[in-house]
């Protein structure tokens, strides 16, 4: 037991970001910029009231079937919705240095990133994308904001792979 904490202590998990590092060369900028840990995209009347129509229907169709638990399922799954979509967006500090990206709290050094790629259709998608070592959260979604796309790309080609062609996913559309 007493090995593994210092294991744990003294060679953490490196598939895992760095958390809260302090004071190190991650703080050091070769480019910097601030941006919105997600685009908020504000819901109409229309959607809501379709939103709405498709959510009764669903949990009508559980009480009639007498499947209480997909009921139960449906009204959790829009609790969890509004609340998750009632908060704004942080906006958080990215830093790219020569160790690696930061943002906000979260350290990549580049060691773990296998790849990048830039989202650029403005006004609506302006990203850059890192894919990781991780085995559970393998890519990582920053908003550029009014970041220079080619000043980032010229940067990070010189520190990791780029995945040329690379498209938004189901997900992020």
């Amino acid at each position: 037991p007493m090995i593994h904490k210092l294991r744990e202590k003294f060679a953490p998990d490196r598939h895992k970001p760095l958390q809260n590092v302090p004071n190190s060369a991650f703080d050091t900028p070769v480019i910097a910029w601030e941006a919105p840990e997600y685009i908020k995209h504000q819901k109409g009347r229309t959607w809501c009231i379709v939103a709405g129509i498709v959510l009764f229907l669903l949990i009508a169709y559980g009480i009639k079937t007498g499947s209480f638990s997909t009921v139960l399922v449906f009204i959790v799954l829009a609790a969890v919705y509004m609340l998750a979509h009632t908060h704004e967006p942080r906006h958080l500090p990215i830093i790219i240095s020569q160790m690696g990206i930061k943002i906000g709290s979260k350290c990549y050094p580049y060691a773990q990133i296998k790849a990048f790629w830039i989202q650029y259709h403005p006004p609506f998608v302006k990203t850059l994308n890192i894919r990781t070592i991780d085995k559970f959260f393998k890519e990582e979604v920053i908003q550029l904001d009014g970041q220079d796309p080619v000043q980032v790309r010229i940067y990070l080609a010189r520190q990791i792979p780029e995945w040329e062609g690379k498209e938004e996913g189901l997900m992020e559309v």
